[in-house]
């Protein structure tokens, strides 16, 4: 049975510009292996595939492997704080990931507060993936879910973040920051 993983490898420069060029090279490299998505942040590059086991690792060896994550793992931490982690790293897809299954199950405040967050994650991820239009879009419809809101939730200052997000949102660009 096929496991999702999330390879995080050292990134030396490369930009969301070369997405296409990364992707269609991690393609060939992983031959054999049903490669889902790679995004790329600041100082890692994130891939996404489908494996029975880890034998796709001796096939990136010639890149730093930072952390490997079996999503079919049982998370052991505090949800919250993880996902917390998981942004300031620029994950913003496993952040997203982390946080959509509680979002399902909430309802009014909570709901839309988790919605906006996992907007706000999503843009970046489309950030990461050289699609900035996209991603400024995404990042206004996160804006009104958490505009109405102020002070902490969880682990998370909304203030803070509902500030950052309007100057991005000002400035007309996504620049990543720490929650």
């Amino acid at each position: 049975m096929n496991k999702r993983f999330i390879v995080i490898l050292e990134n030396k420069g490369l930009s969301p510009k070369e997405y296409k060029s990364l992707f269609n090279l991690f393609k060939k490299i992983l031959v054999g292996y049903k490669l889902n998505d790679i995004r790329i942040g600041n100082f890692h590059i994130e891939i996404d595939l489908f494996s029975s086991n880890k034998d796709f690792l001796k096939l990136l060896n010639e890149f730093k492997i930072i952390e490997v994550r079996d999503l079919s793992e049982q998370m052991q931490k505090n949800i919250f704080e993880f996902a917390k982690e998981l942004f300031n790293k620029e994950r913003f897809w496993e952040f997203h990931e982390v946080l959509e299954s509680l979002w399902r199950k909430n309802e009014g405040k909570e709901k839309n507060i988790l919605h906006g967050l996992i907007l706000i994650a999503a843009a970046f991820v489309h950030k990461q993936r050289g699609n900035d239009k996209v991603a400024l879009s995404v990042l206004k419809r996160a804006f009104l879910e958490i505009e109405n809101y102020e002070g902490m939730y969880q682990c998370f200052d909304i203030t803070y973040i509902k500030n950052k997000v309007s100057e991005m949102l000002n400035n007309r660009y996504l620049k990543e920051f720490r929650i």
